[in-house]
């Protein structure tokens, strides 16, 4: 069998593709790639695939989007559509031609392209071959595939093929490499999905820290990986750098045009120093430059904790992330000891998780420190709290007095799920005897503290 993958040219949509292209060449089969002609040459290829040159580069892609009139005056609320715009109206219809090509040249058996890559069921119906698509991360909202549908339903019709619903992206296969924790729960709705491993192919076991991260410091760090579209907004690597107050390392994804000799290595060196020599004492910031591209698997392979940031977090302000970032970074010390104390004093989890409804009424696992004993919901007033009570162990008691319990949903917020301020959020069950004026909550992100929180919490 022979298999063309087809993916955006970025690491973040590449890299999620390689084990089972990998899988594949192992089991006997036959594999290429249609991407980028840069990305094919720098990336793809001395990776030990057969490439072919397919597509606009992401700085083009990118350039052509921002000119386009739907994409004037988008306003916070509008921004997400900047994503079907670029994808569906732009890149995808500039690489079907290339990506047909190669589907003949290479004789593909089947195409399996990114959920981004509106080219490839295209390119695989005009062919007369299947496709699949291929996740890297938690599948897009409802509207993202609605309007992406409609704006690439234009060429499916210059190629003379019926336009699919929702571009084609759902038709036979949909390969979900998503942590359950993370995914939505639209994937539910979803009838060809299905969950497939991820595996960690770019570190190996026994593999130490990167030398740069044994430089740092003996302080509470904060690991930050930035993606490929970052690189093309100013502001993004000082909102990050200045934002967060301790030690604070920043690895960037690759195709930066801002230094054309370099794919991996942005131009945030001159931010460094900037910082570096304003409040040398203070603040002490890197970017690692051997291996970038690396850092964060190695990283994570040595131990570090992983806190990913949603793709929905992006509807959250840039100071809101910032301030959450920050208070997890600044909280490191009390974290560690508040997940000790609980630990040495009573028997079960350190964090205790529990389903809340959040904006819009999706479900979300809400997180906190545990201050119960392990099953408490299971004994006496179930859900329900009374003074004194019995369950709550002494830990338990000074972190619900000083509020030290919720510091967990810091991670909430930077999922998305939560926002620094606004309404508590409630159980289902309190949620379905909701009135239609008391649902009007559901319109809004649920927040970490809130006006019940400022005036009398439970004494309310």
């Amino acid at each position: 069998m022979r298999v063309l993958f087809s993916c955006v040219p970025g690491f973040g949509h590449f890299h999620p593709m390689v084990p089972l292209a990998r899988a594949l060449v192992d089991a006997g089969h036959e594999v290429a790639f249609a991407t980028a002609e840069r990305f094919c040459d720098r990336v793809v290829t001395p990776a030990g695939f057969q490439a072919f040159a397919a597509g606009l580069s992401p700085r083009v892609a990118h350039q052509q989007t921002l000119a386009l009139p739907e994409a004037a005056g988008l306003g916070p609320d509008e921004s997400w559509s900047l994503g079907p715009l670029m994808f569906a109206k732009v890149a995808g219809p500039a690489k079907v031609d290339e990506v047909l090509a190669a589907v003949a040249t290479f004789g593909a058996d089947v195409v399996v392209h990114d959920p981004t890559d509106f080219s490839g069921p295209i390119a695989a119906a005009r062919g007369g071959v299947p496709w699949a698509a291929h996740s890297f991360g938690a599948v897009q909202p409802a509207r993202f595939w609605s309007l992406a549908g409609e704006l690439v339903a234009p060429t499916w019709r210059r190629w003379g093929l019926e336009p699919r619903p929702l571009g084609g992206m759902f038709a036979y296969l949909y390969l979900d490499v998503c942590p359950p924790g993370f995914q939505d729960p639209s994937i539910e709705s979803i009838a060809v999905a299905h969950p497939v491993r991820p595996v960690i192919f770019d570190t190996t076991a026994g593999v130490g820290l990167p030398s740069w991260a044994l430089r740092l410091p003996a302080v509470p760090t904060v690991y930050v990986t930035l993606g490929t579209v970052a690189n093309h907004a100013d502001g993004v690597f000082e909102t990050v750098l200045f934002a967060l107050p301790l030690t604070t390392s920043v690895s960037t994804g690759g195709n930066s045009f801002r230094q054309k000799d370099s794919l991996a290595r942005p131009l945030v060196n001159e931010v460094l120093a900037k910082v570096t020599d304003r409040d040398h004492e203070k603040i002490n910031k890197q970017v690692p430059t051997e291996d970038p591209d690396g850092t964060l698997a190695a990283a994570l392979a040595a131990g570090l904790p992983d806190g990913p940031v949603a793709e929905r977090a992006c509807g959250l302000s840039g100071s809101a992330l910032a301030l959450a970032a920050a208070g997890l970074a600044a909280a490191a010390p009390v974290w560690a000891v508040a997940a000790a104390a609980i630990k040495l004093t009573s028997p079960g989890p350190v964090l205790y998780t529990s389903e809340r409804i959040g904006r819009g009424g999706q479900p979300f696992r809400l997180l906190k420190f545990r201050t119960m004993i392990e099953g408490a919901e299971h004994r006496g007033l179930g859900l329900r709290i009374a003074a004194n009570d019995d369950r709550i162990t002494a830990v338990g008691n000074i972190l619900r007095a000083t509020s030290l319990d919720e510091l967990p949903q810091l991670v909430n917020v930077l999922r998305g799920e939560m926002s620094l301020v606004g309404p508590r959020p409630t159980v289902r069950s309190q949620v379905e005897r909701y009135t239609p004026e008391q649902r009007r909550r559901l319109s809004v992100r649920p927040g970490l503290t809130g006006w019940a929180q400022v005036n009398g919490r439970n004494a309310l």
